[in-house]
């Protein structure tokens, strides 16, 4: 099983200065600017539904599980977008995902609560998290 957590580049400024004060030699490890972060961030999203979607259809595929670590509602909503767009989930009449079993297990949300206020929406197995 391979699990993963993501974060978005919040400190992005702050690790290319820290980058260049080191004196390393090359390009830092981060994108160049927060637009080329968001489309990394959302192309692994993605990536990480469809493994559990493939795992979905087919048991002997490789499983995965995913933790998105933020504090952002874009990245929430866009989320449930993917997840819905995909079949993962039901959009419920009052906004929630209900997601299926197997992405249930395969997808969390963290958050750092006290920094801004709750951002979740997405139910799975008929709980309302958020």
């Amino acid at each position: 099983m391979l699990i993963f957590s993501q974060v978005r580049g919040v400190h992005l400024a702050a690790e290319h200065a820290w980058w260049l004060e080191q004196g390393f030699v090359g390009p830092p490890p981060v994108w160049g600017s927060k637009a080329e972060t968001d489309d990394a961030y959302d192309t692994a999203m993605c990536a990480a539904f469809e493994a559990i979607k493939a795992r979905e259809v087919d048991p002997n595929t490789p499983d995965v599980a995913v933790i998105f670590a933020t504090n952002s509602e874009e990245t929430v909503d866009n989320a449930m977008k993917y997840l819905d767009d995909m079949g993962l989930g039901v959009r419920q009449s009052d906004g929630t995902l209900l997601l299926d079993e197997t992405t249930a297990n395969g997808v969390a949300f963290a958050q750092s609560y006290g920094v801004f206020r709750p951002v979740g929406r997405v139910r799975a197995h008929g709980r309302s998290e958020g």
